[in-house]
């Protein structure tokens, strides 16, 4: 993972990708995707409001970010105390581990939740297969998936957030149950997609 181009990205408050507020997606579809009795897994997590509002559904929630501005940002901004152990940080039953998600060990609860709004579509197409395959070696049984992606024409606009086409998805994760929940065009506020048309999908993918 292009770990300076991310710290940069922290430290110039160039965080674009960053929602203001809870996904739409998410609130829409929190009544399928939510289990009190089961921990939830939110890779490349930011200082994401998701955070805390899945750990109001889950048993706990955990999040794997590699840039430490933006853990330490969560609780700061939220004014939440935590508890440090090497790279992890706690509050409750929120968990934030400071790691490459490409290099995580499973070293939590056992998970059988995953929230992936933008981790899938910050990756470039060389290192998606391999970030997949870690996150389908994190669940193994029993697992459900929320994902969402963007498609549009790579050739005109360069990422990320990255183009994922639906076929990739289809390919990639052959051997799940894939439900495609909702596709639909978006305008981004993005200047650098300009008129380019952006296909974004909700997906839930269960082992």
């Amino acid at each position: 993972m292009e770990k300076n181009f991310w710290n940069s990205k922290w430290e110039k408050d160039e965080i674009g990708f960053h929602q203001d507020d809870i996904n739409y997606h998410l609130k829409k579809f929190i009544s399928i995707f939510k289990d009190s009795e089961k921990n939830c897994l939110i890779p490349l997590c930011g200082k994401s409001k998701d955070i805390t509002y899945l750990s109001k559904y889950f048993k706990n929630v955990v999040g794997i970010e590699f840039v430490n501005k933006a853990v330490i940002d969560y609780f700061k901004e939220r004014k939440l105390t935590f508890e440090v152990s090497k790279n992890t940080y706690r509050h409750k039953n929120i968990t934030l581990i400071n790691e490459d998600i490409l290099k995580y060990g499973h070293k939590t609860d056992a998970i059988n939740y995953i929230y992936d709004r933008a981790a899938l579509i910050a990756l470039p197409h060389n290192l998606r297969k391999k970030y997949i395959d870690k996150i389908k070696s994190l669940t193994p049984e029993d697992s459900f998936l929320f994902l969402i992606t963007i498609e549009y024409d790579q050739s005109l606009t360069n990422g990320p957030p990255f183009s994922v086409p639906h076929k990739e998805i289809l390919h990639n994760f052959s051997d799940r149950d894939i439900t495609l929940k909702e596709e639909r065009k978006i305008l981004s506020p993005s200047p650098k997609f300009k008129e380019d048309e952006i296909i974004q999908r909700v997906y839930f993918i269960k082992n």
